[in-house]
C-alpha cells in the first residue's frame, strides 16, 4: 500500500491518523462464476446509473454461461467504465452478461468505496486507463492500468463510520427523489383537471367563487411571440461573458434554460421570465429563462404570464404540438402554428390564481431537485 496521505480536513473525533492510499488491484479480486442453466437467477444489467433488473436477454438466445454475482459484488463495463458504468450490486444474487468484469471487494468497506468509484476524479482516471475504441463512447480498459489506480485508505473502522454517513445521505437523496416524483404526478393530474377537457368550457377543479365558462383565444392575440434565428456558427463561444445561446432542448433542463453555449452575435432575443418553446424535434418542450438569451432557430420566445406557461406545458402533455409538427427530416412547427394555437382562458383573476398555484408546485419541485443535487454532489465529489 502506498504511504501518500490523502487526509480530509473534517474527521470523526478520535481519529487522527493520516489516510494512506491503496491501489484498486489490492482491494479488488476478479472472479467469474458462470450460470449452468437458463434463467438460473434474475437477469441484471449494469448501467451508468446503477444495477437494474433486465427483462429478456442482453444478447444471443440463451443466458447459460452468464456471470453470477451476489450482494456487494462489484460490476463494471470495461468499454463504458469511463462514463460511470461501475456499480456495487444491491439487488441480491443475479446474473450479468459475460462482457462485464465482476469483482469481490476485500479488506475495504464497500459503502465507503462506492461513492469514490463514481466520483469525477475516478471517471477521469478510468479514461486515462482506457484506449479509444471503435466509437467515440467506447474506450477499452487496460486492466493493468486500472489496477494501479489509487483510492484513499483510512482504517476499516473509520471507513465504516464514513460509510454510515453516506448511507444516510443516500437515503435523503432517495426521499427527495420520491417526493419530487410524487409532486410531478400531482401536477400532471392537476394540469388535466384545472383546464377544460376538449369540447368543454369549464374545468373539473376550480377555485371557490369562479363559475363562469372559459373562453377561447389564439395564443398570438394574448402573447408576444418571437421565432428564433441562429447566429453565425463562427460566433459561438464557451465564454460565459458572451450572450447565452438557446438552440433547443439540449440547452434546457427541468423547465429552465441551462447555459451551455454562448455567442458574440445577437439575433433574436428573450428576457428573464420569458417562455421558451421548442419548435424542432422534439417539438413542444416548454421552459422558462432566468437570463437574457439569444434564440436559435430551434426555439421560439413567448412573453406571457404564468397561466400561459402552464397552458403550454399542458398542451405539450396532451400531444397538441406533436400533432401539428411537419418535416421530412425532423418534426417542426412554425410561427403560424404557434400564433394560431387556440387556448382556453378564464378571467384574468382566475388566470392569476391558477398560474400562482402551479408555480408554487414548480418551486417545491425545484427545492427537492436542488436538495438531491447538493447531496449527490457531496457524495460524488468527496475524498478523492
Amino acid at each position: 500500500m502506498a504511504e501518500q496521505s490523502n487526509t480530509p480536513q473534517l474527521k470523526f473525533q478520535g481519529y487522527t491518523d493520516a489516510w494512506g492510499q491503496v491501489k484498486l488491484g489490492e482491494i479488488l479480486q476478479e472472479f467469474s462464476e458462470k450460470s449452468v442453466i437458463e434463467n438460473q437467477y434474475p437477469l441484471l444489467s449494469s448501467t451508468n446509473t446503477g444495477i437494474e433488473y433486465r427483462d429478456g436477454r442482453v444478447s444471443g438466445e440463451h443466458n447459460v454461461g452468464y456471470k453470477i454475482i451476489d450482494q456487494g459484488d462489484l460490476v463494471f463495463s470495461p468499454q463504458n467504465l469511463w462514463l460511470g458504468n461501475i456499480n456495487i450490486n444491491h439487488l441480491g444474487r443475479g446474473i450479468v452478461s459475460p462482457s462485464y468484469k465482476t469483482m469481490k471487494i476485500v479488506n475495504y468497506e464497500a459503502g465507503f468505496l462506492e461513492p469514490i468509484l463514481r466520483s469525477e476524479h475516478m471517471l477521469n482516471q478510468y479514461k486515462l486507463a482506457s484506449i479509444q475504441g471503435a466509437s467515440v463512447v467506447r474506450r477499452n480498459l487496460d486492466p493493468a492500468l486500472f489496477d494501479e489506480i489509487e483510492v484513499p485508505y483510512p482504517g476499516l473502522e473509520e471507513q465504516r463510520k464514513v460509510a454510515a454517513i453516506f448511507e444516510q445521505m443516500e437515503s435523503a437523496v432517495a426521499l427527495h427523489r420520491r417526493k419530487r416524483e410524487k409532486l410531478q404526478e400531482i401536477k400532471k393530474s392537476l394540469l388535466q383537471k384545472m383546464f377544460p377537457a376538449e369540447g368543454e368550457d369549464r374545468p373539473q377543479i376550480r377555485f371557490a367563487g369562479y363559475t363562469d365558462a372559459w373562453g377561447q383565444v389564439k395564443l398570438g392575440d394574448i402573447a408576444q411571440i418571437t421565432m428564433g434565428q441562429s447566429p453565425d456558427g463562427a460566433t459561438y463561444t464557451d465564454n460565459p461573458k458572451d450572450h447565452i445561446l438557446v438552440q433547443g432542448n439540449a440547452d434546457m433542463k427541468d423547465h429552465r434554460v441551462c447555459p451551455r453555449v454562448w455567442t458574440t452575435q445577437v439575433t433574436k432575443t428573450a428576457e428573464p421570465g420569458d417562455i421558451i418553446l421548442s419548435v424542432r424535434a422534439p417539438v413542444g418542450e416548454v421552459e422558462k429563462t432566468d437570463y437574457d438569451v439569444v434564440l436559435g432557430r430551434g426555439v421560439s420566445g413567448i412573453r406571457g404570464n404564468d397561466f400561459i406557461y402552464h397552458s403550454l406545458i399542458r398542451m405539450n402533455e396532451i400531444g397538441y404540438w406533436s400533432s401539428l409538427s411537419t418535416g421530412s427530416t425532423f418534426d417542426s412547427i412554425n410561427s403560424n402554428d404557434i400564433s394560431n394555437a387556440v387556448i382556453a382562458v378564464p378571467s384574468q383573476s382566475e388566470q392569476e390564481k391558477i398560474g400562482c398555484f402551479l408555480t408554487r408546485i414548480d418551486d417545491l419541485l425545484s427545492l427537492h431537485q436542488r436538495s438531491s443535487c447538493l447531496e449527490n454532489n457531496i457524495l460524488g465529489g468527496n475524498k478523492t
